[in-house]
Order: structure tokens, then sequence, then C-alpha cells
């Protein structure tokens, strides 16, 4: 742990051993030693010269006092374990956790995650809050208590199959009813379900991505019901009537 040989400590005063770590250390020990209380430490950053290298390193470590027939402390047992790589690994996966959570985040279009079979929101950014109108805190909840209405609309067991069977799901100008204000109203979506897996490639939850299409689907619903309404008027007409579509002529004399 300290990178330093046997004889270095033998019938030594203990700090002179390892002057860098007193820093840290000393007022523990001191406190153990006065109290007679144990004391657990988890991962505790400590800078220590091995081998002629200085390093930065992370220990967990017990101080366990030893009660004298007189009730003093004058021992006190050292157990100590070097969790650098762990605490490391755990920091790279944090950084790597913040920068998918930073990039969800600031993503313009609606993106959300749901783990486990509680479907439960581990993410979702800021356009996913604004499309289901439920308010900010939403993180944690499942996502079927967020979105009741969607009960008879397909999309809880189109999620249960991608959970189920990691294959994801796509959808284009899916009608989607939501509760906003009090009033449900109709939405159009490009969506998909796409399966997270874990370290043993089982599917532990699934990533949400949409596009809200309503105003495209509802323009070109608009138009299709003019052209509709267009062709019952010819129709219905009492005089000849027709539309020519693309009709092109290069006789004016012909027209």
């Amino acid at each position: 742990l300290v990178g330093k040989p046997r004889p270095h400590f033998e019938n030594r005063p203990y700090w002179s051993t390892m002057p860098d770590a007193e820093v840290v250390f000393g007022p523990v020990l001191k406190q153990v030693m006065e109290t007679g209380i144990p004391y657990i430490g988890r991962e505790a950053e400590v800078t220590l010269v091995r081998n002629g290298i200085v390093e930065n390193v992370y220990v967990d470590f017990v101080y366990d006092p030893i009660t004298e027939d007189d009730g003093s402390v004058k021992r006190v047992i050292i157990l100590g374990i070097e969790v650098t790589n762990q605490v490391r690994a755990r920091k790279e996966i944090e950084r790597s956790e913040q920068q998918v959570r930073s990039l969800v985040e600031s993503a313009p279009f609606p993106i959300g995650v749901y783990v486990g079979k509680e479907k439960r929101i581990q993410l979702a950014n800021q356009a996913i809050i604004d499309v289901w109108a439920k308010g900010q805190d939403v993180i944690g909840k499942r996502y079927t208590e967020i979105l009741p209405e969607l009960e008879n609309q397909q999309i809880f067991q189109q999620l249960d199959s991608v959970l189920a069977t990691g294959q994801p799901f796509h959808a284009k100008n899916q009608r989607v009813d939501l509760m906003v204000k009090g009033q449900m109203q109709t939405f159009y979506f490009n969506y998909s379900f796409t399966p997270v897996f874990d370290s043993e490639e089982q599917v532990y939850a699934v990533m949400n991505t949409a596009a809200d299409v309503t105003d495209l689907n509802v323009s070109k619903q608009r138009i299709e019901e003019s052209e509709k309404n267009l062709r019952n008027i010819i129709i219905q007409a009492p005089v000849a009537m027709c539309i020519l579509r693309g009709f092109w002529c290069s006789d004016p004399a012909s027209a």
C-alpha cells in the first residue's frame, strides 16, 4: 500500500514512516486514541510517495482501538486496503453518464429513458417534459404514473415488448392523445423505443426519442379536406367543370 519495505516501519514512530499521510489521517487517529471509538473511512484520498513516485491514491481503512485494563487506549489496530482502481473506474463511469446526461438534456427534440418493468423515468430532457405537460418533477416516477392517458393507446404495450424482446420499435405519424391542462389534446409523433443493454447484454431500460409532427399532419389534413370539398363542389355543380393538372400548350391558338 505505501510502497516501502518492512524495516522502514518496525520500531519507528508511525508518522515518521508516512509523513505525507499524517495530514489526512493524523487527526482521525488522535480522535480514536482519545475517545476509544473505532473509525471507518471510505475512499479517503491521500498523496503518498511510493517507490520514489508521488501518487494520489484512495483507501478504505479502519482504526480499531485496543482498550487497556484501566480503560485507556494506547494501541490501535490499523486495517487498510487500496481502492484506487475502483474509485477511478466509478468516476470515469460517472463522467460518461454526465456527458450522456448533458447530451440528452441539451437535445432540441424529446428524449427520455425508462428503466425496468416499472418503466421508471431515469432521464427526461426539457423537450419531452414540455410535451408531457406534467410539470418538472418526473424523474424517478413511473412512466405509467405520469401518463395514465396512454393506457389504451398501445404505447405501454410497445414499451413492454421492447423490454421483453430487445427489439426496437418505430412509429411514424402516430396519433397520441395527451392530457394537457385538464383537456385531452391530439398530437402526432414520429417516435422510437430503443432498448438499452447492460454489461451482461440484458435489456434494463428503453430510450424514447421523438419528433412532434403535429403541425405537419394538421396541415396535410386541412389540404386533404379542402381538396375533398372542392371535389364535391365540382361533382355537384349544374354546369360542366373540370380541373386540369400540369396542362401545357405550345400553340396559343389551340388553347
